[in-house]
């Protein structure tokens, strides 16, 4: 059995070699492992980190393919790439979640498949191939990674993204954002339902349910839209 400390059969994997094992070690480690093993240190900053890096890289492949693309329809696009499902199947692409380090109780519930850790995690590993391996080989990794989804036809990836619909929507009709707020959290750790709740110019509230905030977000977006529409605005 392998080691804990020893991250390297996932490392083979990838056909990559880190420098520092300790920061993939660290994307590799949930939270709840590491409240059971201190001084083990959660992913949570590097996912953070990996968030960003992960979303530039997307953005400035979409920016450089796409020249006809106007600023709204690449912030359209990138949605639908860097989605909570699209970064979870990402995940499950490298068999991410076989390698994370989970306490008792998340590994016992299944929790190594939520498709939130999954995301959380993957983010996570984006920031460890950054910070250990620099821009150039990071950006080549994930570019690999979402090939056929940047190659995909713009058009089917369109109808997607509800809340920048419903953005520019707001933008256009009431010169305002639409405010979502986090309503309820509920369920065991490793089956999380959440319910948010969109506003916009006092003149629709909608609420969204999902396995994850940004799905619960599209979900409540989607049902603004419908509301907006039957309104005839």
């Amino acid at each position: 059995m392998r080691s804990v400390r020893d991250p390297s059969r996932f490392e083979e994997s990838l056909s990559l070699r880190f420098n520092d094992k300790a920061l993939l070690l660290e994307a590799l480690t949930h939270s709840s492992y590491a409240a059971e093993n201190p001084p083990f240190r959660s992913n949570e900053r590097m996912e953070f980190l990996g968030d960003s890096v992960l979303e530039f890289i997307i953005t400035e492949a979409i920016y450089a393919e796409n020249p006809a693309m106007n600023e709204g329809e690449m912030a359209k696009f990138r949605s639908t790439i860097v989605s909570s499902t699209s970064l979870a199947k990402a995940a499950r692409s490298i068999d991410l979640g076989e390698h994370l380090l989970l306490g008792k109780g998340a590994e016992n519930s299944g929790l190594k498949d939520s498709d939130s850790i999954l995301e959380n995690a993957f983010e996570a590993l984006i920031a460890a191939l950054y910070l250990d391996l620099g821009l150039a080989k990071t950006k080549d990794f994930v570019l690999e990674l979402f090939k056929s989804s940047l190659n995909a036809n713009y058009e089917a990836l369109q109808s997607l993204d509800f809340k920048t619909e419903l953005q520019e929507f707001a933008m256009k009709h009431f010169k305002e954002l639409p405010n979502y707020r986090l309503v309820e959290e509920s369920g065991p750790f490793h089956d999380l339902d959440f319910i948010v709740e969109v506003s916009l110019a006092k003149e629709v509230t909608a609420h969204g349910k999902g396995k994850s905030k940004k799905g619960a977000e599209q979900e409540a977006a989607k049902s603004a839209l419908d509301k907006l529409k039957t309104k005839g605005i």
